[in-house]
C-alpha cells in the first residue's frame, strides 16, 4: 500500500474526508444550488449564493450549505413558510416543522417526505377544506 492510500485510509478512520470526495460533494452541492436558483420564478430572489470558489450559502441568511440534502430542505422549508397548511406545527426557533405527534417533518437541513406530504398531512388538508 502506498503512502497516499495509507494516509487516506487513516484519515477516513479518524472521520476525515478524502479531498477528492470532498471536492465531488462540493461540486454536487454547487450544481444543485445552481439548478434551484434557475428554477425560481423570475420575480423571486435566488435561494443560494455561490462564490467564485464554488462555496454555496443560503441567500436568506448566509448560512453555509454543507451537504446535498440541504438544498432541497431549504427550498421546501421556505415554501412551507410561505404557503404552509394544516397538519404541521412550526417551531421558528428550531426552524423546523413537526407533526402533531412531535416527529420532525421538515427543517432547513432535513426533509421527511412522508411526514411532509404523506397520508396524515393530506387528511389534515381535506378536513380543513370540508
Amino acid at each position: 500500500m502506498n503512502q497516499r492510500a495509507r494516509l487516506n485510509r487513516l484519515l477516513g478512520e479518524q472521520g476525515g474526508e478524502d479531498p477528492q470526495d470532498a471536492e465531488k460533494r462540493r461540486q454536487e452541492i454547487r450544481r444543485q444550488a445552481e439548478h434551484a436558483n434557475r428554477c425560481q420564478d423570475r420575480y423571486e430572489e435566488p435561494l443560494f449564493e455561490i462564490t467564485e470558489e464554488g462555496d454555496v450559502f443560503c441567500a436568506r441568511d448566509g448560512r453555509p450549505v454543507t451537504h446535498t440534502q440541504q438544498t432541497l430542505a431549504e427550498k421546501f422549508y421556505l415554501m412551507e413558510l410561505g404557503w404552509g397548511g394544516p397538519g404541521l406545527v412550526h417551531d421558528p426557533e428550531a426552524e423546523a416543522f413537526y407533526t402533531p405527534e412531535g416527529d420532525l417533518a421538515l427543517s432547513r437541513d432535513f426533509v421527511h417526505l412522508e411526514r411532509l406530504m404523506g397520508e396524515e398531512r393530506m387528511k389534515a388538508w381535506e378536513s380543513e377544506i370540508a
